[in-house]
């Protein structure tokens, strides 16, 4: 009998005649085993849709919110920054959940769980935690506010979160400005989420290399190769994609290396050399702890106007 089809009527019935149980004497063992497993594997399923934490996902192909997943990200990948998320989301018995934003003066946003069904169900939002996808919808809902669109923009441009900046992530949780470096002269400008444009990339990750709950940080890299994908010490990259920073780490000979989160897929983490990220790195948000104070370089990258590089 296959294992994955035992339940525990099965046992009961099996163990209940003596003949049964010699029979099955080498197999019993195993089945409660596998019971343990699942019951594992639906208390963990469980917590993920009832607690106030963030788990692994994976971004939808149809919406352009890397930036809002890498945000929740680099947040995770912090004490501070689960802080935070805790902080922010509430999680009713129902299936609710109510998103409270700092930012906005403590707002909070309900999301009813017949609208994180239809947005899981739709393919739009992203996929694994219905946490995140309550964020997403969160987030949605205010953009459409401060910026209502006609239906046909919303049929041509999709999800109002399409495209963004993790600073707003940051700023709207937290309810604190960050701080940003760009290539980009169109990008970590914006004065409601970012008061310091003069980040120190290099000085923060060596912050972040010494103590990983320093700062939550987000990057994106280089368009100087073009639109397209391409490789940074065997790891594949897209230009104009936001990746979570998540730690920093040596090797046995010295080397640091940068740990990246992809939001296609958070599951698994990514390895490039800080010397490889700082020369091909586009642009860097970065939150830092309550009290902590992150390192100002001025001109840390010179500056490109994406808009004319764009219409080459």
């Amino acid at each position: 009998m296959s294992i994955n089809k035992i339940d525990l009527a099965t046992i009961k019935r099996v163990t209940a005649d003596k003949s049964s149980v010699n029979e099955h004497k080498s197999d019993i063992s195993i089945w409660f085993d596998r019971l343990k497993q699942i019951d594992a594997q639906q208390k963990a399923e469980t917590a993920k849709n009832t607690d106030s934490v963030i788990y692994a996902t994976k971004q939808s192909k149809k919406t352009a919110d890397c930036w809002l997943l890498s945000g929740l990200n680099a947040l995770n990948a912090t004490e501070f920054g689960r802080k935070a998320i805790s902080e922010a989301l509430e999680v009713s018995p129902n299936g609710d959940r109510v998103i409270t934003l700092k930012g906005l003066n403590n707002r909070q946003i309900k999301i009813t769980k017949a609208e994180l069904d239809a947005a899981k169900a739709s393919g739009l939002y992203a996929d694994g935690d219905l946490n995140v996808i309550a964020f997403e919808l969160a987030f949605e809902k205010i953009k459409n506010e401060e910026h209502p669109r006609t239906a046909l923009e919303k049929e041509m441009n999709g999800l109002a979160i399409n495209w963004g900046e993790s600073n707003e992530l940051f700023y709207l949780i937290s309810g604190r400005k960050c701080s940003t470096s760009s290539r980009d002269q169109n990008l970590g400008k914006n004065p409601r989420y970012v008061d310091n444009t003069r980040l120190d990339v290099a000085g923060t990750l060596d912050m972040l290399a010494e103590n990983p709950d320093s700062v939550a940080m987000v990057c994106s890299f280089s368009m100087s190769n073009g639109l397209g994908k391409y490789t940074i010490d065997g790891v594949e990259v897209s230009p104009r994609h936001a990746y979570a920073i998540v730690g920093v780490e040596k090797d046995d000979n010295g080397v640091e290396y940068v740990l990246l989160k992809n939001p296609n897929d958070s599951s698994k983490t990514l390895r490039i050399s800080k010397q490889s990220l700082l020369k091909n790195v586009n642009s860097v948000d970065a939150l830092p702890r309550e009290g902590v104070e992150l390192p100002v370089k001025e001109n840390a990258f010179d500056k490109i106007d994406i808009d004319k590089l764009l219409k080459k």
